[in-house]
């Protein structure tokens, strides 16, 4: 007993180690998991602060501020790689988003193709690290994870469809940009009572 008592503080013990050394350490985060960890936290902030009367509208302003810039930024990429038939711009931003650690800056981007999109993905960013990083700093680890399977699982048949030829693979990568879209604050709002 006294030794299995000890493996588990131990376990315990690593386990916080390893999540406090996790959040020290900057690891690059492409278009996709950036674009995930500004919905669920986003959607987080909203639960949260929709609760308080005093907080509430302002909540559901800065929700809806992000939300309108992510659907602008996701379906203009999205018809762009529709119209060109081609994943490119959206493999060109995974580039520039990997190469950018900290803030975003369009400026960092050498490829004129995806400019635009840098610029306004960097706009987003700074919504994000402005209006909702600093308010749920503490509260988002165990809401992401838990959000974050449910968004692989549902988006398992769109993986698959990568597999696919190109136009279907272009198809399957929208399908994937479109589940990190903004919910309807009604929808959030409803799960809160």
């Amino acid at each position: 007993m006294n030794r299995l008592l000890k493996t588990f503080f131990t376990l315990l013990l690593s386990i916080f180690l390893l999540n406090t050394q996790a959040q020290e350490i900057s690891v690059p985060k492409g278009i996709i998991n950036r674009l995930v960890e500004i919905k669920y936290s986003t959607e987080l902030y909203l639960t949260i602060y929709s609760k308080n009367n005093n907080t509430k509208d302002s909540a559901l302003a800065i929700y809806n501020l992000i939300r309108w810039q992510v659907d602008g930024f996701v379906m203009q990429v999205s018809a762009d790689m529709i119209a060109a038939n081609s994943p490119r711009k959206l493999m060109l931003l995974n580039k520039w988003c990997l190469a950018n650690t900290g803030l975003l800056n369009p400026a960092n981007n050498p490829k004129n193709a995806v400019q635009f999109y840098a610029a306004q993905f960097a706009q987003i960013d700074k919504s994000f690290q402005s209006f909702i990083f600093p308010n749920n700093i503490n509260t988002r680890t165990l809401n992401l994870t838990t959000n974050v399977f449910y968004l692989i699982k549902d988006s398992w048949a769109v993986v698959k469809g990568l597999q696919d030829m190109k136009s279907q693979k272009t198809m399957a990568l929208v399908e994937l940009l479109n589940q990190t879209r903004l919910i309807s604050p009604l929808e959030i709002l409803k799960q809160t009572k």
